[in-house]
Parts: structure tokens; C-alpha cells; sequence
């Protein structure tokens, strides 16, 4: 009877710090994070076009909550996605190239999250802005390289390059906070980015993140 009674007690404890909302303030939090984008396609007046593929990427962060509303952190994340691309040549506007590969992209931002009402579930709005890396992954050419090695002297050889680009980014986002428990939560939000490129109108990204308070 006795033991009964104490496992029954240590589920009503277990029950209740389960039902107990996270005190955020003045803890850090991290998150795993999934990040789905929807194929696009771009098109310019010369008649180039590209076309990319839907996409899953990975991403992780970290942030700080300096009140209960208010969170500041940084995140980092990547993805690889296939295209189709549509060329004009130079020499003859009429004439086009075509082609397709995979490109790889990389994101490193400051990050905020603004929560209105903090509860067990809560809505927040997002703001990121930072750096976005893009690589082609298309051939660029080579050129040689030497250095100095106080073991083998001058070590030379041939670094092959690809066409990409680094350009500024932001990101504004909404989306829903749910608590599993005191340290744990999921966090499921809508996001649209934009890249310092007059060619570019922005992407939409649904996401899903897994984090834990500490």
C-alpha cells in the first residue's frame, strides 16, 4: 500500500512539473532546426531563367532570453538543392546554353524573437539578418598556388575554383512555440528571406525546431 501511494505521489510530481510553464528569463536556450523551402523559379528580360528544387536543410542555434518576450542569438545553417538553368551567350543573344547541377548554400545570422504573450503556447515573431554564402558549384578554373612549409620548402599545386557569391540577408518570420516541458519545446514557424540582389524577390522556408532551456 505504501508503495502505491509513493509511486502514486511521484507521478503527481512528475505530472505537475510537466504541467509547469518554462521560465525563460535569463536562461540560454538551444535548437536543432529543419528548414523547408519551396522550388522557385527566377527569370530575367535577357531570357536567362533559373530553376531550383525543393529543398530540406539543417540548420542549429543558440540564443539567449533577456526577458520572457525577448530572445537575441545567432544561427547558422546549410543546404544543398538542385537547379535547371537557362544561359544567353554573349556573342549571340539567340543562342542559349542549358544545364543543371546541384548548388551549395550557407547562412550565418544574428537572430531575434519577439514573444507577446509567453505561455505553454506561444506565438512569436522573428526577425535574422547576416550573411548568406552561395556556391554554383560550377567550374571557374584553376590557378597555381605556393607556399612556404618550414618541412618541404615551397609546396606548389592547382586550386580549382567555382562561380558563386556572398550577399547580405534577412529574414522576418512568424510562427508558434509549443512546451513539451520545463526544458524542453518545439518550435514551428514560417519565415521569408530576402538577399541583397536586385534579381532576387525572396524565399518562403517552413521550419521546425527542436530546442531545450538551460
Amino acid at each position: 500500500m505504501k508503495q502505491l501511494a509513493l509511486i502514486i505521489a511521484c507521478a503527481l510530481v512528475a505530472g505537475s512539473a510537466l504541467a509547469q510553464p518554462q521560465v525563460r528569463a535569463g536562461k540560454w536556450e538551444a535548437t536543432l532546426q529543419t528548414r523547408y523551402i519551396a522550388s522557385q523559379s527566377l527569370t530575367s528580360d535577357r531570357g536567362t531563367a533559373l530553376s531550383l528544387e525543393d529543398d530540406l536543410g539543417w540548420g542549429f542555434g543558440m540564443g539567449y532570453n533577456f526577458s520572457e518576450k525577448f530572445n537575441l542569438g545567432f544561427a547558422f545553417s546549410w543546404r544543398s538543392l538542385g537547379y535547371n538553368a537557362t544561359a544567353v551567350t554573349q556573342d549571340d543573344p539567340q543562342e542559349t546554353l542549358s544545364y543543371n547541377g546541384v548548388m551549395d548554400t550557407s547562412t550565418a545570422m544574428i537572430t531575434g524573437r519577439w514573444t507577446p504573450r509567453p505561455g505553454r503556447i506561444s506565438p512569436y515573431i522573428s526577425g535574422a539578418a547576416g550573411w548568406v554564402a552561395i556556391d554554383s558549384n560550377i567550374y571557374a578554373g584553376s590557378e597555381g598556388v605556393c607556399y612556404w612549409d618550414p618541412w618541404w620548402g615551397y609546396v606548389c599545386g592547382t586550386y580549382s575554383s567555382t562561380y558563386g557569391t556572398n550577399e547580405a540577408g534577412y529574414e522576418l518570420g512568424l510562427g508558434v512555440d509549443f512546451q513539451l516541458s520545463t526544458e524542453l519545446f518545439v518550435r514551428v514557424g514560417y519565415d521569408h528571406g530576402w538577399l541583397d540582389l536586385e534579381t532576387y524577390d525572396g524565399s518562403d522556408m517552413f521550419r521546425v525546431d527542436f530546442g531545450g532551456v538551460f
